[in-house]
């Protein structure tokens, strides 16, 4: 299986959406906080929230795919929009998942070495896991 990686644009919310709320609940979800769960999904995987994570010049996400089928994402953060202030040395991987027919194929490290590179090219010293 060839395994892209693109960079996400605001036109690929829906998208996101999607892979954002399926991954999490997949990872997460317990019948005794469904209530819970839904009302954490339609808040921090809204439309207007992914908006303005994507407008934010110091977040970056890609989606990862094979053919048009999407396997996972990633977000990263550096500066002001990591969620523990570490510093200009830093990148964040705030989120890293894989859809769950897709564990087990590389794509979980293909989503790495998309941040590893990005690091790189940004001129960070360090990686942590937000």
């Amino acid at each position: 299986m060839e395994i892209i990686i693109e960079k996400i644009d605001l036109n690929q919310i829906s998208t996101l959406q999607e892979i954002c709320k399926r991954t999490f609940r997949d990872t997460f979800y317990s019948e005794e906080d469904r209530d819970n769960m839904n009302t954490y999904l339609n808040t921090a995987f809204s439309y207007e929230t992914l908006n303005a994570e994507l407008l934010n010049p110091h977040s970056y996400f890609y989606m990862a795919y094979s053919q048009k089928t999407v396997l996972g994402y990633l977000k990263v953060n550096i500066s002001s929009a990591q969620t523990e202030d570490l510093g200009e040395e830093h990148l964040e991987i705030q989120r890293i998942y894989v859809d769950r027919p897709y564990h087990g194929k590389k794509v979980g490290g293909k989503l790495i070495q998309q941040a590893l590179e990005l690091a790189k090219e940004l001129g960070k010293k360090y990686i942590w896991l937000g």
